[in-house]
């Protein structure tokens, strides 16, 4: 059972959203792991930002506090 969402957002060198796309996790532990490897994978060709939320979140269902909607 995956209880949280690694939601990962492409920008460009310059700044500009390019894409997003998502990986589910069992426990927060390891989604904020793996969010805070991900400027290695920034190669010049896209910058790689991630944000850990709940399935809940991300399904709408619970809101975290201070997190937006997507």
């Amino acid at each position: 059972m995956s209880d949280w969402i690694l939601i990962i957002f492409l920008f460009s060198p310059g700044g500009d959203y390019m894409d997003k796309y998502t990986v589910e996790f069992a426990n927060k532990a390891n989604c904020e792991a793996v969010r805070k490897s991900l400027p290695a994978l920034d190669n010049g060709l896209a910058r790689h930002k991630g944000l850990c939320v709940t399935k809940d979140h991300w399904l709408g269902k619970k809101p975290m506090k201070g997190v937006p909607l997507d």
